[in-house]
């Protein structure tokens, strides 16, 4: 444990104070006037040391007492001096976090191993501040500076930081003396609600060029089984449902209103690629903490989170290829879990990552209200019964004799339905 600047300040002085004595001693007997007076010289030097740590003390008791409780009002209560908005408008834009966002994944890169990683608050913070660095610390700077003038403590302060501590900048007093610990933007004042169109598809799917709910759901029986683990496939067993109830329901036309809405919009999906597109939104802390989870996924094959959408959300099949889908339709029984290892796109407020990419926005002219669920974290318990539920086992431990026996089921009930 640290030991108390007090203690050591009195220890030193005591230290040095005893030295004096002992020089006392040695002056008296001295050999000669020379060496007299160096001891003389010695117990001098001793003194203005004794005298400088006295100061240092006088003013640790009250300076540094003072300026540790300023900081402490001023800051949170993590000791960062905070940037808020100043207008109405004074927001960060969407522009500004997919291209932070797009850095950061960068970065993550570069990590030798997860330990290493940030956060992308952190590196957003980092790069937000270098903006307004040296203007926030400057009015900081000047704040202090009057509550110390306002107590006729300036020039004391000024001689204890710049003189006896012989710091060269205010910052580096503050960072080493108090709980200062920099700037930090007030994410959730600052980044408004964010649409986002998030786009899922399992490593297979990926492997098949996002062409497997097409041919799932479509007549041609060839390789039918190598289609199945996709996304929708991860959302039907989430929602409780097997491949079992997915036949029977294509089969009899017969099927709830989650197998009802799925058909129809299969049918929907005009073009062979496409993806299961959720449509929600996000702000401040929750967007961030978002995008950190799906770059640590990317990144990290072992890291896997969940994210929960609500059932009220708009889903559906989208192709942001050639800007082609269905209608949006589907209806869950329950909110959605999905694990963010499954993200394969995701458009902020409709910007496009890509040259060649459509936007739902672009493709539907859809009003705001389409976004209008808001898409959280998972806890840890949700995370951990997540992991270990059917729907996640069904698209990371599938094995073929499963897909084939599933792949038959949905020829005989497409078969059937085409019959009807």
């Amino acid at each position: 444990m640290e030991e108390n600047r007090t203690e050591v300040l009195n220890s030193l002085i005591a230290k040095r104070e005893k030295e004096i004595e002992e020089r006392v001693l040695d002056r008296q007997y001295a050999d000669s006037w020379e060496q007299s007076a160096q001891i003389s010289e010695d117990i001098d030097n001793i003194q203005e040391e004794i005298d400088a740590l006295k100061q240092e003390l006088k003013f640790d008791s009250t300076i540094l007492p003072f300026v540790k409780d300023f900081i402490k009002d001023i800051c949170d209560k993590d000791g960062y001096y905070v940037e808020e908005p100043l207008a109405y408008d004074d927001r960060i834009s969407a522009n500004t976090i997919v291209d932070a966002f797009a850095r950061y994944k960068k970065e993550l890169k570069t990590f030798s191993s997860p330990e290493e990683f940030s956060s992308f608050e952190d590196f957003l913070n980092t790069e937000l501040c270098e903006n307004v660095a040296y203007d926030r610390e400057d009015e900081l700077a000047a704040a202090l500076t009057n509550s110390l003038k306002n107590k006729g403590l300036l020039d004391d302060f000024n001689e204890y930081v710049y003189t006896v501590m012989g710091y060269s900048c205010l910052s580096e007093f503050l960072y080493d003396e108090t709980d200062y610990a920099g700037l930090r933007v007030d994410l959730d004042e600052f980044i408004d609600k964010t649409n986002i169109s998030l786009m899922f598809g399992t490593a297979s799917e990926r492997n098949h060029d996002m062409n497997c709910l097409n041919l799932m759901f479509g007549e041609d029986t060839r390789n039918r089984e190598d289609m199945l683990n996709n996304a929708f496939t991860y959302l039907m067993y989430q929602q409780g449902y097997t491949f079992k109830d997915l036949a029977n329901a294509i089969s009899t036309g017969n099927g709830n209103k989650f197998f009802k809405s799925v058909r129809e919009e299969s049918l929907g999906l005009s073009d062979y690629q496409g993806e299961l597109t959720v449509l929600v939104n996000a702000k401040g802390r929750n967007l961030v903490n978002l995008l950190d989870v799906i770059a640590r996924a990317e990144t990290d094959k072992t890291f896997d989170a969940f994210v929960k959408v609500p059932k009220d959300a708009m889903v559906g099949f989208f192709n942001e290829w050639s800007g082609a889908g269905a209608m949006f339709d589907i209806v869950p029984n329950k909110d959605m879990y999905f694990p963010v290892s499954m993200v394969r796109n995701i458009q902020l407020d409709n910007l496009k990552n890509m040259k060649y990419e459509y936007t739902v926005k672009d493709v539907y002219a859809m009003s705001e209200s389409a976004w209008n669920s808001e898409i959280s974290l998972a806890d840890d318990e949700t995370n951990k019964e997540m992991l270990e539920s059917d729907a996640y086992s069904m698209i990371k431990d599938s094995t073929p004799a499963d897909l084939k026996v599933y792949a038959d089921m949905l020829d005989r009930a497409i078969k059937e339905e085409i019959e009807l």
